[in-house]
């Protein structure tokens, strides 16, 4: 081996630690540009081009790292996350695997496999996943939280709660936790709870659209309209460009019979977001309220094009074809 080589590695890593990617980045293509298999320099400049959000990049150096060490645990752990943030979860699941293999004893691997788990939709093995993390890391906010998120998705809100609660006694500014343990409560329908919650993820971060806008559906649920809509219209304040306010908001407007502006509401929802089926539902019943039938069935069936198994639009569908056929009968019999 050059012995420059191993000096440049150090004065990389060096840089690296410093905080200046450019310099180690530039050292270690230098080492590369001497030995191109070096471990260490693929290895490090796959994390500084992880960084610095090259992810295609960092994964062509992690893998041509594992083609000479495929015993480093780091290198996977690596890997892994830099595709799961690549949106390509589905390829990450082997590599979490095994990094979590080859250090079992590694929290934040086990944080990270769960997060594609659950990212998979694979939410039973996700908690599997998270449980050992703070198995190993009971102080592990992130691992409790995303706990909560996988547990919410199974619909075991009464867990989750618990597992936000876990979080924020770690972490008790953990805005997301206190917005998820209000979202929890919601399903449960323990509103005052709820809206506890979110006002403490509004009292530590007052542009949270998030906490906002669900707040302003638990008013919703609690009949305090104009309170709601006010909630909504500060979450839009915030994001305009937030579908679930604007699904919220026109939600309340038709509670309210305010079928215009709550029409208009819907569609600026499905502009943002045409794949919201909650805003094609509510807009077949705004356009049904309307008398407006045929682009109420075309909006219903928008919704279940999106989400099949939607039980309010399938209902409301079913209901408005069976008074459109009576009606029919009835004007033929006439």
């Amino acid at each position: 081996m050059n012995p420059k080589i191993p000096a440049l590695i150090n004065q990389a890593v060096q840089h690296f630690h410093n905080g200046d990617l450019e310099s180690a980045g530039l050292l270690l293509k230098k080492v590369l540009r001497k030995q191109p298999g070096n471990f260490d320099a693929l290895h490090v400049l796959g994390v500084i081009k992880g960084l610095e959000d090259d992810k295609e990049e960092a994964i062509r150096l992690f893998k041509k790292a594992l083609l000479i060490d495929q015993g480093n645990n780091f290198v996977y752990f690596n890997l892994a996350k830099a595709l799961s943030e690549s949106g390509r979860d589905k390829e990450s699941l082997p590599h979490h695997a095994r990094a979590t293999e080859l250090a079992p004893d590694h929290h934040e691997a086990w944080l990270n496999y769960g997060r594609s788990q659950t990212n998979l939709g694979l939410h039973e093995q996700a908690i599997a996943s998270y449980d050992r993390a703070v198995q190993l890391n009971p102080d592990y906010a992130e691992a409790w939280y995303n706990n909560g998120v996988a547990l919410d998705q199974l619909k075991r809100h009464r867990e989750s709660i618990a597992a936000y609660a876990q979080a924020l006694r770690i972490r008790a500014d953990f805005v997301d936790a206190w917005v998820n343990k209000g979202a929890a409560l919601d399903e449960l329908k323990r509103y005052d709870e709820a809206l506890a919650a979110y006002g403490q993820a509004i009292r530590l971060q007052p542009a949270c659209a998030k906490a906002w806008a669900n707040r302003g559906l638990t008013l919703h649920e609690l009949k305090r309209y104009e309170e709601a809509l006010a909630d909504y219209e500060r979450a839009l304040s915030i994001q305009p460009d937030n579908s679930v306010a604007w699904t919220n908001k026109g939600f309340t407007l038709g509670e309210l019979k305010r079928y215009d502006e709550a029409l208009s509401a819907h569609g600026r929802a499905i502009d943002i977001r045409p794949d919201n089926a909650r805003a094609w539902t509510n807009r077949g019943f705004t356009l049904s309220e309307l008398k407006r039938y045929d682009e109420a069935v075309a909006a219903y069936e928008c919704a279940l094009g999106i989400r099949p198994d939607d039980a309010e639009a399938n209902h409301n569908l079913a209901q408005l074809c069976l008074a459109l056929m009576q009606f029919d009968k009835g004007w033929e019999k006439y």
